[in-house]
């Protein structure tokens, strides 16, 4: 293992530690809070620990979040939040949302690296390119014509030219 990689996990593994140390254990998701209030303050428990309540009794049978704090030299776990879960929703012009992607030509296609496609982008393209191309090749034939039309009909410029009699 390189060096450098080697020290990394190092430092990453003291940042886990003064993580730790600071609180924030998830100590799980209980039914109801008298379930949390059953279980009580564990050993090892410190302030900022946190539990769910899915069905909080106390808060309207909503999903709640509890977190351990030390009030007046006892932990306990006080109410923080309630737990929002927001399906996220079809995005419209005039609301953020998630976007389908479809492989219909002329619509959206995600791609694998999450990027957005126009579907029939490149066969569009290589159409005008064309269109444009045969536009100007007629062009120049046109124009071709229009110089042999200007030359004189003598036997040199048939021949140069291929101009009929």
């Amino acid at each position: 293992m390189p060096a450098p990689m080697y020290a990394q996990i190092q430092t990453n593994t003291q940042d886990i530690i003064n993580l730790k140390a600071q609180g924030g254990k998830d100590w799980g998701s209980f039914a109801t809070k008298a379930d949390l209030d059953t279980f009580g303050i564990p050993d090892g428990a410190a302030v900022r620990d946190e539990a769910k309540v899915r069905n909080d009794e106390t808060q309207g049978d909503a999903s709640t979040l509890y977190v351990i704090r030390d009030i007046g030299g006892t932990l306990t776990w006080t109410f923080d939040l309630v737990i929002n879960y927001l399906p996220p929703t079809i995005a419209t012009t005039t609301t953020l949302g998630l976007v389908k992607g479809s492989n219909v030509d002329g619509q959206q296609l995600v791609e694998v690296d999450g990027t957005m496609s126009t579907m029939g982008w490149d066969t569009l393209k290589q159409r005008v390119t064309n269109v444009e191309t045969n536009k100007q090749n007629k062009i120049t034939a046109f124009d071709d014509c229009l110089l042999v039309a200007s030359l004189p009909a003598s036997p040199v410029a048939r021949t140069l030219y291929l101009i009929p009699e």
